[in-house]
């Protein structure tokens, strides 16, 4: 879908696709790229963990595909790590799953349907063409990264379902 996309997108210079990680799909990825003569689409080892969120920062986008069988409660560690870096996001992810409801409730992200490289090749376009929307979808990314996932909001969660589990036992 992303290389797709990245065909669609190939006359716009500022417009790069940066893939990262030896995943599965690395090699295949790769090879058809290559088919595709893609000028604009790069590929980077793999990082440790601990450097993805100085390397997400420095991303425009960050980009979410999942395949549509996707488990519902499934959420990719990466999209707190986008939030948390205040980039905007534009995923194709299960459309009752829980990554669906986090990226929809923040309003930090662009929702297409998965599979559909136009809809993404327009999102990418309209970002790219809107930084001020950008901006502000990755202000509110940062701030629902924040009130959801940092560590005080992470325990104070656990505290009240303790605490809900407390009340609810018979004397």
């Amino acid at each position: 879908m992303v290389l797709q996309a990245a065909k669609l997108l190939e006359d716009a210079e500022s417009i790069h696709f940066v893939f990262i990680g030896g995943g599965t799909m690395a090699a295949s990825l790769r090879d058809q790229a290559g088919q595709l003569e893609l000028r604009r689409v790069h590929f980077l080892p793999a990082f440790p963990f601990s450097e993805m969120s100085e390397i997400q920062a420095d991303a425009d986008v960050g980009l979410v595909i999942q395949k549509a069988n996707v488990l519902d409660v499934n959420l990719p560690s990466k999209i707190p790590v986008i939030m948390a870096c205040g980039r905007p996001i534009i995923a194709a992810v299960n459309p009752s799953g829980d990554a669906y409801r986090i990226l929809e409730d923040s309003q930090a992200a662009i929702l297409v349907t998965t599979g559909d490289a136009t809809a993404l090749a327009d999102a990418v376009k309209d970002l790219a063409g809107d930084t001020g929307r950008a901006d502000r979808m990755g202000e509110w990314g940062r701030a629902y990264a924040v009130d959801h996932f940092s560590q005080p909001s992470s325990v104070a969660a656990y505290v009240r379902i303790l605490d809900n589990v407390v009340e609810a036992k018979p004397a």
